[in-house]
């Protein structure tokens, strides 16, 4: 059991290694082209995106960069999603990133399937959590009929994204029992 928290511990410390591997070659990524943007890049293209949406001062502008690049880490910009499909074909995962082979959600103990699902919800919960400290800030930033475009906006990327997830082979939550 130690040994499988180790394990998904280090998996999740070589991911976020990931976009230090977008410099040494272009690779597929999630809807980003055939290659991936350094993180100081993909922050520059989110706020002149959020300036053009939303038509931001530029003192919004800055406040918005400067919130970007705090939570980019954090949204893991410019470097591919951990466990992202790195080979091509839907529902086809590429080999771990630390080159060990991923486990057989099917050969699974009980208990270690628990502690999957325990690490994956605190993952979802740090990241809803980091979302809503994100959001916040931003509401300090914008108008009221900005941040109102901005949660639109955001709502509209959600129904996408479900939708989206409905046509994968292995959704959400789908362990193989």
């Amino acid at each position: 059991m130690k040994k499988f928290i180790m394990m998904v511990a280090t998996a999740m410390m070589v991911c976020s290694l990931s976009a230090q591997e977008a410099k040494e070659g272009p690779q597929r990524g999630h809807g980003r082209g055939p290659e991936q943007f350094d993180k100081a890049e993909m922050v520059q293209k989110q706020t002149d995106w959020m300036v053009k949406r939303y038509k931001l001062s530029d003192k919004q502008a800055q406040q918005v960069k400067e919130l970007n690049e705090k939570y980019a880490d954090k949204f893991n910009l410019g470097g591919m999603r951990p466990g992202g499909n790195r080979q091509g074909g839907p529902g086809e995962r590429g080999p771990r990133m630390d080159g060990g082979q991923r486990p057989d959600r099917q050969q699974l103990t009980p208990e270690q399937r628990e502690a999957m699902r325990a690490e994956m919800q605190k993952i979802r919960a740090q990241r809803e959590e980091d979302r809503a400290a994100y959001n916040a800030a931003l509401k300090e930033i914008l108008s009221k009929k900005q941040f109102s475009s901005y949660e639109t906006d955001q709502e509209a990327l959600r129904e996408k994204m479900m939708q989206n997830r409905g046509q994968r082979p292995m959704g959400r939550g789908n362990w193989g029992d």
